[in-house]
């Protein structure tokens, strides 16, 4: 038991490392996107829910990773495994750039500038001629390795699968850290954070840096998983998606982020038998988590679980 405590994440890695060998295509095809919308919604949590500010940006972030993964690999014919740490380094450094007008802009002005900034990257999609394929978007070459060519969902889930657990590791460690307890710090109060001698320019700055980064790993991923792209990918409908998914789960927390992705990309697929009132029902169910779980669904199992903590839901992440 003590080691199940322990390793969470070695024994979740363990436990899906089997799942390509049980499952088909589609259903591996909806479990990749499970993972890559986890770490969206991680990233965007960084932001919003662990350093309080309203950034918007995080469309953005997912479009510039899954085009620097795109183009990268299409028209400079480089390997997968170096354009996807290079997605996440443009994106990361995007973050940062989006992370000095958070550090005077507050609340629904920060909102506003980092929202246009997703609306500005749109236009470059659409607009940038042979460079970005215009508004049809351009499909996504195989990632490929030693002669190896993955093809299907299930050899791409592999990939999915370890760069996910190898952020969530890291994310989860960053969180449980100095750094972590800065973040919230700052959230809670810049003039105290400052007075506890936290920079907390530096942390917001790190914060966005790092959500930049995530974010666009997970855009490389959505990349191959969707095997083409386009500028409609990343529009303000996707946005609005990571917005509930970080709402729904639990603001500041990583196992709500894993709750709130989950649901969101697994509960249309459950309402594929209520054809022609899908979309009513998806909404219906919203605005019930909305209402009787106003701290999302990570407070809603807090609150349902007699003598569980937020420290030991914490913990087993």
């Amino acid at each position: 038991m003590r080691f199940l405590k322990n390793h969470p994440c070695s024994i979740a890695f363990v436990i899906m490392f089997f799942i390509p060998l049980l499952t088909n295509n589609y259903t591996q095809y909806i479990v990749n996107l499970v993972l890559i919308y986890i770490l969206v919604t991680i990233g965007f949590n960084l932001t919003i829910g662990y350093v309080g500010r309203f950034s918007f940006g995080n469309a953005a972030f997912f479009g510039i990773g899954a085009y620097s993964v795109g183009l990268l690999m299409k028209t400079f014919n480089m390997s997968f495994w170096v354009s996807l740490p290079t997605a996440g380094i443009v994106s990361g450094g995007v973050g940062l750039l989006l992370g000095f007008p958070a550090l005077r802009l507050h609340r629904y002005y920060l909102a506003i500038t980092t929202l246009s900034f997703t609306y500005l990257m749109r236009f470059v999609y659409i607009h940038g001629g042979d460079f970005t394929y215009g508004p049809s978007g351009f499909d996504i070459p195989n990632p490929t390795l030693f002669g190896l060519n993955f093809s299907d969902d299930k050899m791409i889930g592999y990939i999915v699968l370890v760069v996910f657990f190898a952020l969530l590791w890291l994310t989860r460690n960053l969180i449980k850290s100095r750094i972590g307890r800065a973040f919230a710090a700052t959230k809670g109060g810049e003039n105290a954070a400052e007075a506890l001698s936290i920079d907390t320019t530096k942390m917001v700055l790190l914060a966005f840096t790092a959500s930049g980064f995530i974010v666009g790993v997970a855009g490389g991923l959505f990349s191959i998983v969707m095997r083409r792209i386009s500028p409609d990918c990343f529009g303000l409908g996707e946005l609005l998606k990571h917005f509930i998914m970080a709402v729904l789960g639990g603001l500041g927390s990583i196992t709500g982020s894993i709750l709130g992705a989950t649901v969101i990309i697994l509960l249309p697929e459950f309402l594929r038998q209520v054809q022609g009132v899908q979309e009513m029902v998806f909404g219906l169910l919203i605005v019930f988590f909305v209402l009787f779980a106003p701290k999302g669904l990570y407070g809603f199992v807090l609150k349902i679980i007699p003598g569980l903590s937020r420290e030991k839901l914490y913990g087993d992440v």
